[in-house]
């Protein structure tokens, strides 16, 4: 048999493990799209930035001054590569992030016009940048709303189970050892749980305490009765024992009746036979003398 802690403790570790997934998804997709929002403004702010730096040394086809200006932009994380031309699309210099560009990257390269007091275009820069300059902080992030579902998990986990033990399991494991012992006979209906929770677990045990007050009442009334008509039982037993001797010492007495009324009769019926013999007697001797 499956216990109920068993089953909430799966049904809220899917349930869990559902909603945490739909929303760290949700977060990971929105942080994705923020970081190449981010990634869009910084490319845009990079490429306006070179625009306006590299006019003077791009038109002084200042070569140092160039390269300077294009190592201290390939700092950044997002830019692979520059490359500076000239308006005849000569190379001017170029700048590369090695470290960067020892392993594959997906890349997206912009064409960045350089004019001079905005109005004739004295070069232009080539810039690649990195598009997957994200993927590290993404995987952080997706690591990070990993850890944190884990840790929610073992804590939701953690205090269901010590609500369910302690609040509602143990509370309906003595209800039910109290029905259980009353089912098998040998229940004590004296016995009352005193569970003083204000909720359906404390509902529960305080219907249980009044069944088995009530059950014990009747039981009660049942015992009484029992032994009332054990008396009344008894007085009748001793009442028909009383007749059946009075029954027998009467019919003892009628018969002994009857006997002598037999007796009486027949010494009756033997005197009057002698009494006639007596009279004829009398009468013969009286014709003789």
């Amino acid at each position: 048999m499956q216990s109920i802690k068993q089953k909430l403790m799966v049904t809220l570790s899917l349930v869990s493990c559902v909603v945490m997934l739909f929303v760290f998804g949700f977060g990971y997709f929105a942080t994705s799209a923020y970081f190449d929002e981010q990634l869009e403004k910084e490319m845009r702010d990079t490429n306006q930035a070179l625009s306006i730096v590299m006019q003077e040394p791009i038109f002084a086809y200042d070569n140092e001054l160039t390269e300077d200006i294009l190592t201290s932009f390939v700092a950044y994380p997002h830019i692979l590569k520059i490359e500076a031309f000239d308006h005849r699309g000569k190379a001017i210099a170029n700048a590369v992030d090695q470290e960067a560009n020892a392993s594959p990257h997906d890349i997206s390269k912009a064409k960045v016009a350089i004019t001079w007091e905005g109005k004739k275009e004295i070069g232009h820069l080539q810039i690649s940048y990195l598009l997957d300059t994200n993927q590290t902080l993404l995987s952080a992030v997706k690591w990070m709303f990993l850890l944190i579902g884990l840790i929610l998990i073992a804590a939701l986990g953690g205090t269901n189970w010590f609500v369910l033990s302690h609040y509602v399991l143990a509370p309906l494991s003595r209800v039910s050892g109290a029905m259980y012992e009353i089912a098998q006979g040998g229940g004590d209906l004296t016995r009352r749980l005193n569970i003083e929770t204000n909720d359906e677990v404390g509902q529960l045990a305080d219907n249980f305490d009044k069944f088995v007050a009530n059950l014990q009442m009747l039981v009660s009334g049942i015992v009484e009765n029992a032994e009332r008509l054990a008396v009344c039982a008894e007085e009748i037993r001793t009442h028909s024992d009383n007749n059946v001797t009075e029954t027998q010492m009467q019919l003892s007495e009628i018969e002994v009746a009857v006997i002598t009324a037999r007796s009486t009769k027949s010494v009756a019926h033997r005197l009057k036979g002698l009494g006639v013999k007596h009279y004829y007697h009398g009468i013969l001797d009286k014709s003789i003398a």
